[in-house]
């Protein structure tokens, strides 16, 4: 969300239309996680009921502001559109699905005692939250900013669309079967198209091509943001592949096991594709939008190591059954923290004032060594 106010009006060539509710919708979706975490886990107190519907109906309130606000500015603007608004807009309208199903999930759990989220609901509020609102949210920033990024070659724009029905389709279909608890083919088919979407969008976007054009890097800036582009995407398509093979498995019989321990495809989704997606982009980012330096940036190698040992060892302990699962999965769950943290370190670090400081400084060395090599040239 934070990234969609800073980046949707940029995209547009506008200035977002109604400024004002931004704090409002961060004040609203905190008190709805709040909420509904305290209402879940105290039990000791009947309390539960109330702070679970003011979870609800906060995270209603604030998600409907920020399909508003950032609707409206999808809407307006001068910029040329292209093929990044559809998905900015499919986005959108998960996100209501998601809001949606969020409510009817809290309004069952206010009547049971202990507060437990129905599985069918929880599954189809999950996946239209991940797959249909975050990940068109990011497909559709990645059709603006990956090419440029990369220097990549052209989109290849009908393989970008087929993707794009592709990949809704998919969540559609997944998102109802999940809600109605629907067995058989059907869920099948949902994650086929969903992993067809993935393949054509990472294909279309000629991710792994080599550069058409050098790199232009503004100062100081973290080059090696691209093996977190390029590492997020490849496991976006693994973990469309277990997605698959679980929903195939369910209903075929034969040797062959569900990876479920742990959920080990959502944590590849979730840390592998999403999250480190956003690391890569923030850290190349940021440092733009605030005009600082990214600093610590041998840490941010590191981060690159242990979040994707994290998701290696959550997909290969929830698949290959041994006596050490649960070590491997704490292991695993305790990686992905550390770098999620330290990650977190340095973003904190980036925008304070020491940050923009030392890079103003940087800069205007930079100028002066220019301007001092200009006036040599000229005097030669």
């Amino acid at each position: 969300m934070g990234l969609a106010f800073h980046i949707v009006p940029r995209i547009r060539n506008t200035s977002i239309a109604f400024p004002w509710p931004q704090r409002i919708v961060l004040i609203l979706i905190l008190l709805a996680v709040c909420s509904r975490f305290v209402g879940q886990t105290v039990t000791t107190w009947n309390i539960h009921g109330p702070l679970l519907l003011t979870s609800g109906m906060s995270l209603a309130i604030g998600l409907g502001l920020f399909t508003v606000v950032i609707g409206s500015t999808l809407w307006r603007g001068t910029a040329r559109r292209g093929p990044a608004e559809a998905w900015l807009w499919m986005s959108l309208f998960w996100l209501v699905v998601a809001a949606a199903i969020y409510m009817d999930t809290v309004v069952q759990m206010m009547s049971g005692d202990p507060p437990i989220a129905p599985a069918p609901a929880d599954g189809a509020f999950i996946h239209a939250a991940l797959v249909g609102f975050i990940m068109n949210f990011v497909f559709g920033i990645s059709l603006r900013v990956i090419p440029a990024f990369l220097g990549l070659p052209p989109l290849k724009l009908n393989i970008i669309r087929l993707s794009l029905v592709a990949v809704n389709g998919g969540v559609a279909i997944t998102t109802l079967g999940l809600f109605t608890s629907f067995v058989g083919w059907v869920p099948v088919w949902g994650a086929l198209l969903e992993l067809g979407g993935f393949v054509a969008f990472v294909g279309g976007v000629r991710l792994y091509f080599h550069r058409k054009k050098s790199r232009n890097y503004t100062l100081k800036t973290y080059t090696r943001y691209e093996w977190y582009l390029r590492a997020s995407y490849g496991w976006l398509v693994v973990g469309g592949s277990f997605q698959l093979w679980n929903t195939l498995v369910s209903i075929l019989p034969g040797p062959f096991t569900s990876a479920n321990l742990a959920a080990p495809t959502l944590h590849v989704f979730g840390l592998g594709f999403v999250t480190m997606i956003i690391m890569g982009m923030a850290a190349r980012m940021i440092p733009i939008f605030e005009g600082a330096v990214l600093p610590m940036q041998r840490l941010m190698d590191a981060i690159f190591v242990l979040i994707n040992a994290s998701v290696l060892l959550r997909l290969g302990f929830g698949i290959i059954p041994t006596g050490m699962g649960w070590f491997g999965l704490a292991l695993s769950g305790s990686l992905g923290t550390l770098s999620i943290a330290c990650f977190a370190l340095i973003i904190w670090q980036t925008i304070r004032h020491a940050s923009r400081q030392r890079y103003s400084e940087i800069a205007l060395a930079f100028g002066q060594q220019r301007l001092a090599s200009g006036r040599s040239g000229q005097d030669k």
